[in-house]
């Protein structure tokens, strides 16, 4: 770790759970906590504002420890899921109120006012409460508020769960784009997949107050190392294997093995899993291919979601809709090819 590395180590025992993570980020970086509700991304959050007393562990920006260090000391800014503005003030007065409460001077404030509204467009609303703007504008006063302090590290806690969804699709945008721009170190929490892959430069995935992987969006996506890393992050089929020899495996859909062998990993690795738009309904010309008959179809807009059982298991497969011209009830092949699948620990311990 280097000395303007951002570094959490934090334990602390819930009835729930025991909270027990460690993890550093980069200096401008956009980092996701992901994960079910319940599973400590906000009581993690909240220890690293300094919101939740005596935790063990450890809190480093820059190398100075901040874990004794009060709130309202270690320049931590943070979002909370109702931005928690103040409804009698105008938008002006919530933006300057961090400057004001640390006794900044007056022409400074007003200086740095100024640079937030015209950095958020804000400046045609400056003068209204917050009763009078809609839930895009007051996600813009909300990070104008904590960022007009320069804090160390912006953490944001599901700023967008209110919001419907195509202006919680534009908002998101709005933010990475804000934060490419400033270059602001962040940590967003959320349980929405989507917002996590789209965001995140890296991101990791919580379960009962432990971090069970940490990585780019693409890496946990393309390559979860359990199975509730997978599941959680969209979906997946999994496919038991059996050794054919020679450090060689087959996939074993029902009684029937797939000729193709594949090479096994060292260690227990009973299954694969392949996502499903890495499955060809029309695929007899992929290596691994098999017969499969159509049970259900889902029209989706960008795609149909296809559910095709091959005897007896039940394979999701995505499909743009003019590649699928097939009904409920046809018979159809299925193709993989061998480099999508990956191999799956039977167990999350």
């Amino acid at each position: 770790m280097t000395q303007s590395d951002y570094y959490f180590k934090l334990y602390k025992q819930y009835p729930e759970f025991t909270l027990d993570v460690e993890f550093q980020i980069k200096p401008g970086e956009f980092f996701s906590l992901l994960g079910p509700s319940g599973c400590g991304k906000t009581t993690l959050l909240r220890l690293v504002a300094g919101l939740e007393e005596n935790p063990s562990g450890s809190i480093r920006i820059n190398g100075e420890e901040l874990i004794f260090v009060p709130p309202a000391a270690r320049q931590i800014g943070m979002v909370f899921q109702d931005y928690a503005l103040f409804p009698h003030l105008s938008v002006v007065e919530n933006i300057a109120y961090g400057l004001k409460a640390r006794r900044f001077p007056g022409e400074e404030i007003g200086r740095k006012v100024q640079k937030m509204l015209e950095l958020f467009e804000l400046s045609s609303f400056k003068d209204r409460t917050v009763q009078q703007l809609s839930g895009g504008e007051k996600q813009r006063v909300a990070l104008a508020r904590s960022l007009i302090t320069e804090p160390r590290i912006l953490l944001l806690d599901e700023p967008f769960s209110a919001l419907d969804y195509n202006l919680r699709a534009r908002l998101r945008r709005e933010l990475r784009d804000y934060q490419k721009r400033l270059g602001f170190t962040t940590i967003f929490v959320t349980h929405q997949q989507e917002e996590a892959l789209m965001l995140s430069d890296r991101m990791g995935l919580m379960e009962r107050g432990r971090l069970w992987q940490i990585g780019t969006p693409e890496e946990l996506y393309q390559h979860p190392m359990n199975r509730f890393v997978a599941e959680f992050l969209g979906e997946a089929n999994f496919i038991p294997v059996v050794p054919s020899g020679d450090n060689k495996a087959q996939l074993l859909i029902g009684e029937y093995r797939v000729p193709y062998p594949i090479p096994y990993p060292n260690g227990p690795m009973p299954q694969v899993m392949i996502r499903p738009e890495d499955i060809a309904v029309n695929g007899a010309a992929f290596p691994i291919s098999f017969s499969a008959r159509l049970v259900r179809m889902d029209y989706m807009g960008h795609m149909r979601r296809l559910e095709a059982e091959a005897n007896g298991k039940r394979f999701i497969i995505y499909s743009h809709p003019s590649h699928c011209h097939q009904d409920i009830g046809d018979e159809v092949v299925l193709g993989i090819s061998p480099e999508r699948l990956q191999w799956i620990p039977d167990a999350t311990d």
